[in-house]
């Protein structure tokens, strides 16, 4: 239409986008990619049919979200938003359930260190930083099929198998595919130290025979069960240029090397993608990153250490330690490990996700280190002085950066903002000043937990008998220490703001059918919650043939993501005075 018809309610939507404060960018694909495929989703299975194939997105495509999971089957009971809170509930107690139940009949602690765990597994960094994605909900699965795995390879339980096969089942089914591989790639390493530790000197025994027998049919069980779901997945994906150019080499998400490090203790030492902070990592916004790992400094440097002192443990701690160091190695960039996951085959997967192990088992060995608490004072041993100087280290350092906080916060972000260099949101001194406060506030907070932890350690060093009384205490300590992390983390926003209806949209949608393309503007999959059909699809995959015939009429200028090549695809063309 001529701009004159758009003028006013452009100026409508100008004034009201000036109001809005974004809260975290990185977080986007919740809105543009989820959301509409929800919608899409729940509006099939209300209409009776499987949601096997879109006509919104590259022209239309297959339908590869996890169809099959229970907890999208929820979601899609209604088209609220509101049901996403429940959904996300649901996964909370299915993953704190299977932390009770991996504590209690594979660690064998008492109820109380399992409970404890068990709170604090749903509150952990990969759950809380990936919120709302399908990303996290094959891992809500991990404590359960540890369980299954252990009591298949020690042939426990008769029925053992059966709930491996199950277990294995829904961690295809529930989300990305490539993260459900990487749970089964740990419960397959664990079951080899079960199948050695049930069976250490014969391997060629029936036994040990049979129970690695168990271990393979339950797993093919589990695979035969998921394949309506997988096998269209990589029908789809095998025609994609993102996994042709990750097949080829091609890293979305390098390794970062030691700087890594410090975020599984401190996960927000960089900042975050929060309005109010400033990431200063470049490359890797927090999901993506090491900080991902985080179960709390308490848990990591007072109570994990502390498993190592119980030993009816040290086997499972020394396997529990082993998997946190494989699954770091990526982002920790260890020569060697790096370069066999960069194999064919493994080099599809996304390998800095894989940290959800090393949380998992910091959890598990924090649980041991609870028991060890809870069964009275604990003969000091002189390495238990290098985790308490660990804490006392990172208590200075942290108080020290509270008031001076890095560069650029201290002194060089505020020289360039009145230059005229603007960095983000960050258009003043005003904002300056609140990125500052931020840091202020993050790096005292982390300063007094790591000042408990310390005296957690000193209390352990006096060997009071008193001390088993502290059990609530830490309890209350541990989780207010991933409540502090969680905090402002809210995938929340105004329902105002929840794809209102645009009068232009709406004539479009009922006006001569066919396909639009935006042109800079209503990224790919967004269109569809108007009943729009675009040209252009955000999925994950990017089916190639289409990329490479839409990039002959693409503007060489229009933005380009590596993982989504035509989710901002504008043409080639300019926009006249009168809007031709």
């Amino acid at each position: 239409p001529p701009r004159s018809t758009l003028f006013p309610y452009t100026t409508l939507f100008r004034s009201e986008v000036e109001k809005i404060e974004p809260q975290n960018p990185s977080r986007s694909d919740l809105v543009d990619v989820d959301e509409p495929a929800r919608h899409f989703a729940a509006a099939e299975f209300h209409a009776g049919r499987l949601p096997m194939w879109t006509p919104y997105n590259f022209a239309g495509a297959p339908f590869i979200r996890p169809k099959f999971s229970l907890f999208l089957a929820l979601q899609c009971a209604t088209a609220s938003p509101v049901m996403l809170a429940w959904s996300q509930l649901l996964a909370a107690i299915v993953a704190g359930v299977g932390a009770y139940l991996f504590c209690r009949r594979v660690l064998t602690v008492s109820f109380w260190p399992a409970a404890i765990a068990s709170w604090c597994y749903p509150l952990t960094g990969f759950f809380v930083l990936w919120q709302g994605y399908t990303t996290c909900l094959p891992v809500v699965w991990l404590p359960w099929i540890l369980v299954a795995v252990d009591k298949t390879a020690r042939g426990a339980q008769a029925l053992a198998p059966v709930g491996l096969s199950v277990v294995t089942c829904l961690v295809l089914t529930s989300g990305q595919l490539d993260i459900a591989a990487q749970v089964l790639l740990a419960s397959g390493l664990y079951g080899l130290w079960c199948l050695y530790e049930a069976h250490p000197k014969q391997w060629l025994q029936r036994q040990a025979r049979r129970a690695a027998l168990m271990l393979a049919i339950a797993w093919a069980l589990g695979f035969l069960l998921a394949t309506p779901y997988i096998l269209p997945v990589l029908e789809y994906t095998h025609t994609g240029s993102r996994m042709a150019r990750r097949g080829a080499g091609d890293e979305e998400r390098p390794p970062v090397g030691l700087k890594a490090l410090p975020q599984i203790v401190l996960p927000y030492m960089y900042g975050t993608k929060q309005t109010g902070s400033l990431r200063l990592l470049d490359g890797h916004n927090e999901m993506e990153s090491s900080a991902a790992t985080y179960a709390g400094v308490l848990a990591t440097l007072l109570l994990a250490p502390l498993a190592w002192c119980s030993r009816r443990h040290r086997n499972i701690n020394l396997v529990l330690a082993l998997l946190a160091f494989l699954s770091l190695c990526w982002c920790l960039n260890v020569p060697g490990y790096v370069s066999l996951l960069r194999l064919p085959g493994l080099n599809l997967m996304s390998h800095n996700r894989f940290v959800f192990v090393a949380s998992f088992a910091l959890l598990a060995m924090m649980a041991v280190g609870l028991e060890v608490w809870l069964q009275g004072p604990v003969q000091w041993r002189w390495w238990l002085w290098l985790p308490t100087a660990l804490l006392a280290g990172l208590c200075v350092w942290c108080a020290y950066r509270a008031f001076v906080p890095p560069e650029p916060i201290a002194t060089q972000l505020a020289n360039a903002v009145p230059s005229g260099y603007q960095v983000k949101w960050i258009h003043g001194l005003d904002g300056v000043r609140r990125v500052q406060s931020w840091f202020a506030s993050y790096y005292t907070g982390a300063a007094v937990l790591c000042g408990l932890g310390v005296a957690g350690w000193l209390l352990v060093w006096a060997r009071r008998l008193w001390q088993v009384r502290l059990l609530p205490v830490l309890g209350v300590l541990l989780m207010g220490d991933l409540l502090w992390f969680a905090r402002g983390r809210s995938a929340q926003c105004d329902p105002a703001l929840y794809y209102p209806p645009i009068p232009v949209l709406e004539q479009i949608a009922q006006s001569t059918p066919g396909r639009i393309i935006g042109y800079n503007c209503l990224p790919a999959a967004f269109a569809s919650m108007r009943g729009l059909r675009d040209i252009r699809g955000y999925d994950g995959v990017d089916p190639a043939r289409l990329v490479a015939l839409t990039a002959l009429a693409a503007d060489p200028r229009s933005d380009w993501y590596p993982y989504a090549e035509m989710r901002n695809l504008a043409p080639k063309g300019r926009v006249g005075p009168q809007g031709e």
